[in-house]
């Protein structure tokens, strides 16, 4: 099974910032006496374990506050190759941009972000899996590829309004992402046609 996700975290996330590898630690505390897990925070830290989460940001958005500059932010779409616990929060968080309304990993702008945002601004938008064979007895193929694709939902859509893309480049794929039209999203390599017509080239010399 295939997760995509989008995600508005702090902060500008330059455009070449692709791939993040750091390996992710969990720490886990346990209640007095119990094997019952209390809380669990993760850090990317050099004893853990291997992760990869690939990253490609859509726009560069600003937020406008009172007696200040501009607030920046950014919107990506993510893709695991790995499923460490809290992978995205932690690896966001890593690079210097933690998500929107992210009380574990954001606590420094968390009551700020609740002001306008009511959740943890990360969504699973694409489920890709290869459906049932229509006749796994016969055959041991996988059946027909499934990709599922759900927008925001309204409440995201909403905070997501309070920003303004900075220029042309950012405003096409912020319209596409408030609009909550299944039509107008994309699966993660459909935003990368460059890179996927470069890879093609050298598979196929």
């Amino acid at each position: 099974v295939d997760k995509e996700y989008v995600a508005l975290v702090h902060g500008w996330v330059p455009p070449e910032t692709r791939e993040i590898h750091g390996r992710i630690r969990v720490d886990k505390k346990k209640a007095p006496n119990s094997r019952r897990t209390i809380s669990t925070i993760c850090s990317v830290a050099p004893n853990g374990k291997p992760s990869f989460t690939e990253v490609y940001t859509l726009s560069h958005l600003e937020r406008a506050v009172e007696n200040g500059e501009p607030e920046k932010y950014s919107l990506v779409v993510l893709k695991l190759h790995t499923g460490r616990t809290h992978q995205i929060r932690v690896h966001m968080q890593s690079i210097g941009h933690p998500l929107v309304c992210d009380s574990k990993y954001g606590q420094e702008m968390y009551a700020a972000d609740q002001t306008w945002c009511e959740r943890n601004f990360l969504h699973t938008y694409h489920l890709g899996f290869n459906d049932t064979p229509d006749e796994p007895a016969v055959s041991a193929q996988p059946g027909k590829p499934v990709d599922m694709l759900c927008p925001l939902p309204k409440d995201l859509r909403q905070a997501l309004s309070t920003l303004k893309p900075i220029d042309d480049k950012s405003a096409q794929p912020y319209e596409d992402w408030m609009s909550g039209e299944v039509s107008r999203l994309k699966l993660f390599e459909e935003y990368l046609p460059e890179e996927k017509e470069d890879a093609k080239k050298e598979s196929s010399s």
